[in-house]
């Protein structure tokens, strides 16, 4: 009831306990975003789970290899995690010397890349020129007639034999060619009697050239060192053929002529 004066102000309301928790609430929204941009900072400045280790593992560095020997640069390649090495040519590696590779040294590539080697080629070899290196005759020693005669009637049993011999040439000319001619043969030397020498193995001999023969011409009498070569079978001027032995003289000296 007013009973006059100034009118007394009403008592303050009292609070209201439904709205402590209001503060605490907004107060956890603003930990929970913090927490929450911390997070996602932190995870996309880094590199996602996994894919580091997968990016490292698949590829690698070119070592450099220009200049080693073809077959080490290859091994080093492999050692490095680089199966897929080929060159540019194959065969005797360890020959050849690489000059190029592609891609370039100290490259970051994956360990599947084809690395190609330029390699060097190697000089080609000399063709070695065949030589035919006789062996020195063995030293022509002397016989008797009937050791000729042996000779004479198989001369392929006696191959290689070197003898000392004596005749008469019967056909030296353009026939016979420069280094060779037909005489008859004995293994003694005969005695002239009445112009006449009396030899009488038709034989064939040959030189390795005309110079061995020297001046030796159709009717002279001869000593020779030879080697026996076997038989030998020409056609005759009657049309025929016959079988002579047939010896390679090392020497020869003219010691006469007759008829």
């Amino acid at each position: 009831m007013w009973l006059g004066g100034t009118p007394a102000p009403p008592p303050p309301a009292p609070p209201r306990k439904g709205r402590v928790w209001l503060p605490l609430l907004v107060i956890g929204v603003v930990v929970v975003a913090i927490a929450g941009a911390i997070v996602i900072v932190t995870t996309g400045s880094g590199t996602a789970p996994g894919k580091s280790a997968a990016g490292s593992a698949s590829s690698a560095t070119v070592p450099n290899v220009v200049g080693m020997r073809a077959d080490h640069a290859i091994a080093a390649l492999n050692s490095a995690g680089f199966g897929n090495v080929s060159t540019s040519f194959t065969g005797e590696l360890w020959q050849r010397t690489v000059l190029l590779q592609n891609p370039a040294a100290l490259t970051t590539v994956g360990r599947d890349t084809p690395v190609v080697l330029s390699v060097s080629v190697p000089a080609p070899r000399p063709t070695p020129v065949p030589t035919t290196v006789k062996p020195p005759p063995l030293p022509a020693k002397a016989i008797t007639a009937r050791e000729w005669a042996l000779i004479a009637r198989s001369p392929d049993a006696h191959i290689g034999e070197a003898v000392i011999v004596y005749g008469q040439v019967t056909q030296f000319d353009s026939a016979t060619g420069p280094a060779g001619f037909r005489a008859n043969v004995d293994g003694v030397a005969h005695k002239v009697s009445y112009g006449y020498a009396d030899y009488d193995t038709n034989t064939i001999l040959v030189a390795d050239t005309a110079a061995t023969l020297g001046d030796l011409v159709n009717k002279d009498l001869f000593k020779a060192e030879v080697t026996v070569l076997g038989s030998y079978t020409y056609e005759t001027t009657m049309g025929g053929s016959t079988t002579v032995p047939k010896l390679a003289v090392q020497k020869v000296t003219v010691t006469g002529q007759a008829k």
